[in-house]
């Protein structure tokens, strides 16, 4: 259950085949979940982390992860 006072995230933010930096949330809308899938890499335009399906896929995890530990 989600107290009342936290907004939730958008649907999108915790899919990995988003093309969104889990670091400050900018989304790349040129990659698509097809590229991503067939092995795409991207560097974020804002904080120049570079992203592949694989670290997004782990970061996602990650945000599991902590949430849950909350």
């Amino acid at each position: 259950m989600t107290p009342n006072h936290v907004t939730p995230e958008p649907e999108t933010a915790g899919d990995p085949l988003t093309a969104s930096c889990p670091l400050c949330h900018t989304v790349n809308e040129a990659i698509t979940p097809e590229a991503l899938t067939a092995g795409a890499i991207w560097e974020c335009a804002r904080c120049s982390q570079i992203w592949d399906l694989t670290r997004l896929r782990t970061a996602a995890a990650y945000a599991d992860f902590a949430a849950a530990r909350v």
